[in-house]
């Protein structure tokens, strides 16, 4: 790709001129020019008298994507990078730059503001001047590839305890680039001074000690040596290692370093940053190498805050029927997005054919189902409760009393049924078992070629009718089928059953509305939690021809007593 100033013929020199013409000061430098960049060096007048020695750095991907100023003879409170020196003239994402905008106008028109609310503390006089968000500080300390410690943003430790030791949780056979999380955090009479965490625990089986300090700012060093050298000063006893020799290839020293940062706008709160050092036989007889370890927050509360109006189901149970299409992303969304305890039945095994509209690959083929959907979760998202059943609902062939027995551990203490096994007879049990228990039912499924689908809920508070009431007006037509492909089924070779066609992407749109409105039901009477739907039933139709695609239109329908249903003799 051509160099922009090609690409944009006359855009450089107008940059140029537009700063001279102002009467500004301004140098190219010619050496990084010649090495295919821009970077210019300028002294700019603001209109409180002040002139600012400024240079700015012109990406690759200019106009696009903007410039970079750099300030090296300031040291603001905000809105300056602490290593770099760069100015924080604009919000970060891209849509704070104009394409039309230049170096000056910038300049002229953020500047001065910059300047003084970098330079404030006063929080009234600045608020309206700038984006109220946090301007962390631990940001500017590059992290090591692939390295993490965690911790859990609830945790809150006396700020009269001044230093002590932890420890870290590392899986088995981990090198000297630690990914890991901190499981006790002690003073120094050996005081545990947070409480435990049993997913961190379960997740991290070998340990290794480490010290903490507790300082009132971090070292101005990017290098992670330098940087333990100026802690030792306040620290003295961090001057000699303390070796881990448990990691593979190696040895690690592990600091932990808690001070007060911006997690909030302009509010400080503790925070951590880790710096390790580590011995290998690779990096040369004697020597060490040092780096900073991204800390990553991973309490419950820290990944519930991402998603507000759902944080309340982790203290849900649900339960989900049928994990092929349309069942295993309803359960994939509710553990990623915190459900309290899962529980899974189906009686299949994951087939190479099903792989095409299945969440996991050829690494699960041959394995049941509810295996490979607990593992992952248990893996990926292990604040949630997974139990599995692995059982085919509804067999003659199954020992007396079983089903019965599965049932009713499958419901006890449930607070919603998902269905998504697309069998009649199993949402006609599973309804009716749901209004017994006195909680709401979901069912989803799709049509033929995945064309359309249907989801429809049954909240014992909020349905009129019941799922025989939805039977009826299918039949009638008050409540319109789907779409679906009259050529749409499919025996594949081996397989005892039929199977519908269709895509997982057009499948997936019948399973995202049908946990919306699982979510609706779960946080339904919680402030602030996910809408109510004032609707029962959702009929989606994405085609009507196979030449002919449409955008996903969902038609809803309030789900009434049908007057064929002999519900509608049942007292209310």
């Amino acid at each position: 790709m051509k160099p922009w100033w090609e690409r944009f013929p006359g855009r450089l020199e107008f940059e140029l001129d537009e700063l001279r013409e102002q009467g500004i000061e301004v140098r190219q430098d010619e050496k990084a020019f010649a090495a295919g960049s821009v970077i210019l060096e300028l002294w700019f007048p603001t209109d409180e008298g002040e002139v600012v020695h400024l240079t700015a750095h012109y990406p690759d991907t200019y106009p696009y994507t903007r410039f970079e100023v750099k300030a090296p003879d300031l040291a603001l409170g905000r809105h300056m990078g602490v290593f770099e020196k760069n100015l924080c003239l604009l919000g970060q994402a891209t849509d704070n730059w104009n394409t039309n905008s230049t170096l000056f106008r910038v300049l002229e028109k953020e500047l001065s503001t910059v300047l003084m609310t970098g330079r404030s503390d006063d929080i009234e006089a600045v608020r309206h001047l700038e984006e109220n968000q946090a301007d962390p500080e631990s940001v500017y300390y590059t992290p090591q590839k692939d390295t993490i410690i965690l911790i859990d943003g609830a945790w809150a430790i006396d700020s009269r305890k001044e230093q002590g030791e932890f420890t870290v949780g590392i899986a088995k056979n981990s090198t000297s680039l630690i990914r890991g999380a901190v499981l006790e955090i002690r003073d120094e009479t050996g005081e545990s001074l947070i409480p435990s965490n049993q997913v961190f625990e379960s997740y991290y089986p070998e340990r290794l000690q480490g010290r903490w300090v507790r300082v009132d700012s971090l070292p101005r060093k990017h290098n992670a040596l330098e940087f333990l050298e100026e802690l030792s000063i306040q620290h003295p006893a961090l001057k000699k290692a303390r070796w881990n020799n448990n990691v593979k290839g190696g040895a690690v020293d592990l600091i932990g370093v808690l001070f007060p940062e911006e997690l909030d706008y302009r509010k400080k709160s503790d925070s951590w940053l880790f710096i390790v050092r580590a011995q290998s036989p690779s990096f040369g007889i004697g020597k060490e190498i040092g780096y900073f370890a991204r800390t990553g927050r991973a309490g419950q509360t820290d990944l519930s805050a991402r998603v507000p109006e759902v944080a309340s189901i982790t203290s849900r149970k649900v339960a989900v029927v049928g994990l092929g299409g349309v069942g295993w992303p309803a359960a994939l969304e509710l553990a990623r997005n915190g459900v309290g305890e899962l529980r899974v039945l189906d009686h299949d095994v994951v087939e190479p054919g099903t792989t095409v509209r299945w969440g996991f690959g050829f690494t699960a083929v041959g394995r049941h189902k509810t295996a490979v959907i607990r593992e992952f979760i248990n893996s990926n998202y292990p604040y949630t409760n997974v139990i599995d059943f692995d059982h085919r609902l509804g067999s003659g062939l199954n020992p007396a009393g079983l089903d019965s027995t599965i049932l009713s551990e499958l419901f006890d203490g449930v607070e919603l049924m998902y269905d998504a096994s697309a069998e009649v007879g199993i949402q006609h049990l599973l309804s009716d078992l749901a209004t017994e228990f006195g909680i709401p039912y979901i069912c989803a499924s799709t049509r033929q070629g995945a064309w359309g689908g249907e989801v429809a809920r049954i909240h014992p508070a909020r349905t009129a009718g019941c799922w025989n009431c939805l039977q009826e007006s299918f039949a009638d037509g008050t409540i319109p089928t789907p779409p679906g492909d009259p050529a749409g089924m499919l025996q594949p070779a081996g397989c005892a059953s039929p199977t519908f066609t269709g895509t997982s992407f057009d499948i997936q749109e019948v399973s995202l509305f049908a946990i919306r409105l699982a979510m609706s039901a779960l946080t339904e009477g919680v402030a602030d939690g996910y809408p109510k739907a004032d609707w029962d039933v959702g009929i989606l139709s994405l085609r009507t021809t196979k030449e002919e695609l449409a955008a996903p239109r969902w038609d809803t329908f309030v789900l009434t007593k049908h007057p064929k249903c002999p519900c509608k003799n049942k007292v209310p």
